[in-house]
């Protein structure tokens, strides 16, 4: 059984601050979740036919009400604060190792993330106040450590995603074709031939849900469509840069970001908080496992 030991007076605060970071970081999202909720309850999208005289046809998503700004700013400022929950981190752990507050060297200090061993030994400076355990640890979930490619790390994209809203660029937040299972009918012809669509789209003001042929066709001819999709909230940096081969990048944003912050956030803070205290507020951090990657997850 883990016992407290003795630390430095306010560590308990400090890694306490992680935690109320993040609870600050997860409001954010919720409150992304609600005005984007809110969005839709406007009916701001809607399909339409078109039809040539050929008998070729579309049936696209189309939107006639912008996104609002706040859904963007929410998920910009769940970024900001989930990264710099891992700077709170590396502050704490500073203050446990040299057992000062504030540690030496406090302005350097910062969580690292880099996706090449050379960028990251250029600013291995920045951890001098950590102990080489402490400073192993930090290089072992770095996103170019390991047999994948870097964007397959979470922290790659946590990292990634608030560098762009530091630098203020508003995140392209919009609907993402999730399904769709397009039922055409046209009681005049003998076939209707539906192409294969991608399966993914981001929609931009409008997305093609099916294309078709009608035969034979004539102009006036009845044609009835139903797209039968399925809208999901989406950030169009992930949709335009994910690799096909990280799974995890490929679930619902919801459960996305929620894989993100257990294996990213969490899973780290729990491990320092603990080796530092001897316990962690974690309750999911059972043993060592727990910070390992899930499937998919690096990272």
């Amino acid at each position: 059984m883990l016992s407290r030991m003795a630390h430095p007076p306010g560590l308990y605060d400090r890694f306490k601050g992680c935690w109320d970071r993040f609870d600050r970081a997860v409001s954010h999202r919720e409150a992304a979740a609600k005005a984007w909720s809110d969005f839709l309850d406007e009916e701001p999208y809607d399909t339409r036919l078109e039809i040539e005289a050929d008998g070729y046809g579309m049936l696209r998503v189309e939107q006639y009400i912008p996104v609002p700004s706040v859904v963007a700013i929410e998920f910009g400022e769940y970024l900001y604060n989930l990264r710099a929950v891992l700077d709170y981190c590396v502050y704490a752990v500073a203050v446990c190792d040299t057992t000062q507050d504030p540690p030496p060297g406090e302005d350097l200090l910062q969580f690292p993330i880099y996706d090449n061993e050379t960028s990251y030994r250029r600013n291995e400076y920045r951890l001098k106040p950590l102990s080489e355990k402490h400073r192993r640890w930090l290089k072992a979930v770095q996103p170019y450590i390991g047999p994948d490619q870097p964007d397959y790390s979470g922290l790659y994209w946590l990292n990634d995603l608030a560098r762009r809203d530091r630098h203020r660029t508003l995140h392209v937040v919009g609907a993402y074709l999730a399904e769709a299972t397009s039922m055409i009918w046209a009681p005049k012809a003998d076939a209707i031939l539906i192409e294969d669509q991608p399966p993914f789209a981001f929609i931009e003001r409008e997305a093609v849900v099916a294309r078709f042929q009608i035969m034979p066709f004539t102009p006036g001819d009845e044609v009835q469509a139903n797209g039968n999709v399925a809208l999901d909230v989406e950030i169009a940096e992930f949709v335009q840069r994910r690799p096909e081969g990280a799974k995890w990048l490929w679930m619902p944003l919801g459960r996305r970001l929620r894989m993100m912050e257990l294996t990213c956030v969490e899973g780290i803070v729990a491990r320092f908080e603990r080796d530092c205290l001897g316990w962690t507020r974690f309750k999911g951090l059972l043993d060592e496992s727990a910070i390992e990657p899930a499937e998919g997850v690096k990272g």
